[in-house]
């Protein structure tokens, strides 16, 4: 799948509007998010190297995979989303996420606190 292209112009994925918001600090070397923050942060994501997450809690959170494949475990089931595919992990879950390389996509978390942005 590709981007579409209109208004493009961006240097990855996205257009070059949702480039121009607020950059992420997210601890992934090769991850590049931006994010609108009101009552929860969205952030349009690119992850050409991938990525792995342990273990780990955090307020409500939905995502929508763009391109690629990711697999969220919760409770020692691994369940794979691609194209198209939303998931829905519930606050204080506890999972773990393997983000393939080439993984494009977008997260909402619920609050504000999660990513702060960068400097």
């Amino acid at each position: 799948m590709s981007a579409p292209t209109e208004e493009k112009n961006g240097t990855g994925y996205f257009p070059a509007f949702i480039e121009r918001l607020t950059e992420a600090d997210i601890p992934l070397e090769t991850c590049r998010a931006f994010m609108v923050r009101d009552r929860c942060q969205a952030l349009f994501f690119e992850l050409p190297a991938g990525s792995q997450s342990p273990d780990h809690t955090h307020g409500n959170e939905w995502g929508l995979v763009i391109q690629g494949q990711v697999d969220i475990t919760i409770d020692g089931v691994t369940t794979s989303y691609g194209p198209g595919e939303s998931y829905f992990v519930g606050e204080d879950v506890v999972h773990s996420v393997v983000n393939h390389p080439g993984l494009v996509g977008i997260t909402v978390f619920e609050g504000t606190d999660r990513f702060t942005a960068k400097a």
